[in-house]
């Protein structure tokens, strides 16, 4: 499913999508509570999750804080290909309002309000 070497953190969301391709906190909630084996991959199979890596933190042992955000994210893209489950976010750079007032508009769950200004 996802196989990344290497010890990092990364500020991520996972995200579990309904029937209109939106995302759906209550079916995350759902599938995260699911104990039995069995209920757990029919849950997988019917909630597929996505998980969505936003920032790398620190890798290995180094600490990635203290650098610009545009650094952090050459790294984390860097570090990993996109696949079905696993996907490196990418920065908006001059749409940013636009991107939000979508968010807002659409009722998008799990934004978080953090929208955080790319550094240079």
């Amino acid at each position: 499913m996802w196989n990344v070497p290497g010890n990092f953190a990364w500020d991520a969301e996972l995200t579990v999508y309904d029937q209109a391709g939106r995302p759906d906190f209550e079916r995350l909630q759902q599938r995260a509570r699911t104990r039995v084996a069995m209920r757990v991959r029919t849950a997988a199979r019917e909630n597929p999750a996505r998980l969505y890596v936003f920032d790398l933190l620190a890798t290995e042992a180094r600490d990635m804080r203290a650098l610009p955000l545009r650094a952090r994210k050459e790294h984390l893209r860097e570090s990993f290909d996109d696949t079905a489950v696993l996907v490196c976010a990418s920065a908006i750079v001059g749409a940013g309002e636009f991107v939000w007032e979508q968010v807002l508009l659409h009722g998008f769950e799990g934004n978080g309000g953090h929208a955080p200004r790319l550094t240079l």
